[in-house]
């Protein structure tokens, strides 16, 4: 019937790949030891960033399918959206291709998506895709923890601890291999730089780059995400401000707000031609039903004793509790890590004299990792019920990812505060990186994986093996219901009009055909235009007839197919050609409406397109032959306002860069 999901132990044995790429760590760690070398740590670093890549995405390198919880939504955003960009249009602002037509990165941050587009142009599937951003996000956030920890004055080895901490923490590879919370994951390596920058500058320090391009990296990469970091910062900002060794003057401590004040303002100008519109138009998705102000998150709040609690999905044969209410189905791995506790315990127990400057001080970094910890769990986590912005998390346990980070930072700054240089310090590394790979051994491997079936069409799983599905028309676009299947043939235009990404329908659209309604009438699904219809039990497909692409109603008259009709898909544009004879009325097409939709009428003005029963619709004349949709960047007025801004401030920085070096020349 439905799926059957092949299953597998929890914590699947390393790939040979891994066990080697572990092997290179340790040589070039044993190498650099015995040779006692200086500068030849960087090489040794480099290579344990690209080898630790490779083991903390091992899972995504297997054959088959990692069967994450979220890896339909981003295994068809990929597809589609690269399908967009073969069509000829390079920054899809409309998908035609996943339900009914969405916007989809007007709510689903960018930046991963684009950053697949190397591999995607290389003839990636979107399960090589998927692979390819795992191992890049995993060596982009040991990079950015080493790199934090050598720029607040850290050694190579106590930068390549910190890397392999936050590369191998126990959440970020639930978030990887679990879950598969692609922009969560992809957000990790700009947390650790936005703290650290956040700190210097607040300090009068120089940081104000680095602190700029992360915090818009966040925006445009995950949104829940920016906001723990920058609750996070604010209160870093509070202790460098209050906490120093040397007196602060007022005009110091005046400039430093001003500088973060300027920089803040500088990355939301930046990012304003995406931002606004998000914000501006919520209302025409299903976002803020899902997210919405006041919602109580406690409930799911971690229990004390799950950081060092090895804790699975409900899906994976574990169940749990969550905040003291049994929540099935919606457990997850809260695990922590004991080895991540013993760093962040090494870093607060450090003496204090023999304290450096303060951000090189690990017990500045530890102590953040405690707090984020303690707020993400009960009753902790019922500080964060009711407040502003931070309180769209949802889950409290989401301070795990920042938290995660913070305390990798304090464990690469600890090695270097308890341990001399030298072949101590490689040996205790050593034993450093032994723990972490014991502690997250069952976090390498997903416990349910789905058979290599690439090339086969749409498939079916019976007892763990894939088997084609019988009927389906190949080379025509067609929308399928009832059914939940990952993608496989990406050579011809599959649309699962109910169950890809429905919730950022409008919310009526949503409770009408979207996924919190019942399932669809036969009536419902042809009045939404489903052209099959595959009910779980039965491979084979039945046709629903007519096929209601296009949809006419004369006046005073019922909804009927439009008959003789042609409809071509363009690139963010649609050309619908009619027969002759056609009566004056409404013409409405099985897309979703959404504001920036704009419609010509056999070549006259352009003029906003109408909406019936929350579908594109405009009305028609007698006798009209041609009507063409377009989607505009520039409607409504939030879209040009946001490119504008994000114009004018780019100028801004081009202008401010060209006039230092001038005067620096």
């Amino acid at each position: 019937g439905a799926l059957a999901m092949t299953r597998g132990s929890m914590g699947a044995p390393p790939e040979p790949l891994g066990l080697v790429a572990l092997g290179v760590v340790v040589l070039a760690i044993g190498v650099a030891t015995l040779r006692d070398w200086g500068r030849g740590w960087r090489v040794v670093v480099g290579l344990g960033l690209a080898a630790l890549g490779l083991v903390a995405a091992q899972d995504f390198l297997r054959p088959g399918v990692t069967f994450g919880h979220d890896i339909p939504h981003h295994a068809w955003a990929l597809w589609s959206l690269w399908r967009c960009v073969l069509d000829g249009d390079w920054l899809p602002r409309w998908n035609p291709y996943l339900s009914l037509g969405i916007p989809l990165l007007q709510f689903y941050a960018p930046l991963p998506y684009l950053m697949a587009w190397p591999a995607q142009a290389l003839g990636a599937s979107p399960m090589q895709a998927l692979a390819w951003l795992m191992v890049l996000g995993q060596v982009l956030t040991g990079v950015s923890l080493a790199a934090c920890v050598r720029w607040v004055g850290g050694s190579w080895p106590a930068g390549l601890l910190a890397a392999a901490a936050s590369m191998l923490a126990p959440y970020h590879l639930m978030d990887q291999t679990f879950r598969l919370a692609l922009g969560e994951t992809m957000a990790f390596p700009f947390v650790a730089p936005m703290a650290v920058a956040t700190w210097r500058v607040a300090r009068g320090q120089s940081g104000r780059w680095v602190l700029g391009v992360c915090a818009a990296g966040l925006l445009l990469t995950h949104l829940l995400t920016l906001i723990m970091a920058s609750t996070l910062c604010a209160v870093l900002v509070v202790v460098a401000l209050t906490w120093r060794r040397e007196a602060l003057g007022l005009s110091s401590r005046t400039g430093a707000l001003r500088a973060l004040v300027l920089t803040g303002a500088v990355t939301v100008g930046a990012t304003a031609g995406w931002l606004l519109p998000v914000v501006a138009e919520m209302n025409h998705t299903a976002v803020s039903s899902v997210s919405r102000p006041g919602r109580a998150i406690s409930p799911m709040a971690a229990l004390p004793d799950e950081p060092v609690t090895r804790r699975l999905w409900a899906r994976y044969d574990i169940r749990r509790k969550m905040g003291g209410e049994q929540h099935p189905g919606k457990g997850m791995p809260m695990y922590f890590g004991w080895a991540l506790l013993g760093l962040v315990g090494l870093a607060l127990a450090r003496p204090r004299d023999s304290l450096r400057e303060e951000e090189a001080d690990p017990r500045l970094w530890g102590a953040a990792a405690l707090v984020l910890l303690l707020l993400a769990l009960w009753p902790f986590a019922r500080v964060l019920d009711g407040m502003p912005l931070i309180g769209r998390i949802m889950f409290p346990w989401r301070l795990y990812a920042p938290a995660s980070v913070m305390a990798a930072l304090a464990g690469g700054l600890a090695l270097d505060a308890w341990v001399e240089e030298g072949r101590t310090r490689s040996l205790a590394l050593t034993v450093a990186l032994a723990a972490l790979a014991i502690d997250v051994s069952p976090y390498l491997g997903a416990a349910q994986r789905l058979a290599d079936h690439e090339g086969m069409g749409v498939v079916e799983f019976r007892r763990g093996e894939a088997v084609p599905v019988e009927g389906i028309p190949r080379d025509r676009w067609i929308r399928i219901e009832d059914v939940r299947l990952p993608p496989s043939d990406y050579d011809w235009r599959l649309s699962l009009g109910r169950r890809a990404f429905p919730e950022y329908m409008a919310p009526k659209l949503r409770r009408r055909y979207g996924r919190s309604s019942k399932p669809p009438t036969r009536e419902q699904s042809e009045f939404y235009g489903a052209s099959y219809r595959i009910k779980r039990g039965r491979p084979s497909p039945v046709a629903l007839d007519p096929d209601p692409m296009v949809s006419m109603r004369p006046r005073g008259s019922e909804w009927r197919g439009a008959e003789s009709v042609t409809l071509e898909v363009l690139p963010e544009r649609l050309a619908i050609g009619l027969p002759e004879g056609v009566e004056a009325g409404d013409l409405r097409v099985s897309f979703g409406y959404f504001p920036g939709w704009e419609v010509q009428v056999d070549g006259g003005d352009w003029v906003p397109a109408g909406r019936k029963s929350w579908l594109l619709a405009a009305e028609i004349p007698d006798g009209a032959r041609e009507v063409l949709f377009r989607y505009s960047a520039w409607r409504p007025w939030d879209r040009a306002i946001g490119f504008g801004i994000s114009a004018l401030t780019a100028l801004g920085l081009l202008g401010f860069g060209s006039r230092r070096r001038w005067r620096e020349g």
